[in-house]
């Protein structure tokens, strides 16, 4: 199946093959979710990065471990609680409520963009990416086998606010046994997520608790990965 482009790209009501970055084909079947933030790109980005925080509102990802972090000062300055490219990480899932299904899968970023902004010489529109994908080689698991890429898009709207897009790719032989336990309740789990990082990051600036744009950690870069999950 060819992948979806155009509008049936940006419909989260399909879950056909969508082209990413490591999985140019588009894979077996993806989820995919988009939502207007009423925040500044910024503050969607920290929480994208701000793993530690996943607990307090994503009810999808309900928690996250970090094993591993490119930058060896990183704990320094919160590196336990936030990625950066190269980090390895677990992921907790909540796949189904009723009945709880739950799952945990071993992640590592592959890009964490620095934040593009137009107030900063970017021309619009302002897109930064940040990628993560299955970590085939702390599960021994090859690429060709099994492949799962999510990518996040965080773009600067004209009014300062955010238009958040996210995609999910599943590829591989092992995918189709995946998909048929996985693929609607990933659909819906993914909505879920737009959901809650919507009122995270609104509620985040609602009460002030926004960090300035000045401060910026070092988590910005990315290793190649290759497509066994190698670096």
């Amino acid at each position: 199946m060819a992948p979806l482009i155009g509008a049936d790209f940006s419909n989260p009501k399909l879950t056909g093959p969508r082209a990413s970055k490591n999985i140019p084909g588009g894979g077996l079947f993806s989820s995919y979710g988009e939502t207007r933030i009423n925040a500044p790109p910024q503050v969607v980005y920290d929480a994208l990065l701000n793993v530690g925080d996943y607990p307090k509102w994503n009810t999808f990802v309900y928690d996250v471990k970090i094993t591993k972090n490119s930058d060896p000062h990183s704990h320094r300055a919160g590196g336990h609680k936030r990625i950066t490219g190269g980090s390895c990480m677990i992921f907790y899932r909540n796949i189904t409520h009723k009945p709880a299904y739950k799952t945990e899968a071993r992640q590592v970023v592959t890009l964490v963009e620095k934040l593009k902004l137009s107030k900063e010489g970017h021309q619009m529109p302002c897109v930064t990416r940040i990628r993560w994908q299955l970590d085939n080689a702390a599960i021994t698991t090859p690429g060709w086998m099994m492949r799962n890429e999510q990518i996040n898009e965080i773009e600067e709207a004209s009014d300062g606010t955010t238009i958040y897009r996210t995609w999910c790719v599943f590829g591989g032989p092992v995918a189709k046994f995946v998909r048929k336990k996985l693929e609607m309740p990933w659909r819906d789990r993914t909505q879920d997520w737009c959901r809650d990082l919507k009122e995270w990051c609104e509620k985040k600036v609602e009460d002030g608790d926004v960090e300035s744009e000045q401060v910026r950690r070092k988590s910005e870069g990315g290793v190649p990965v290759n497509e066994n999950g190698q670096k």
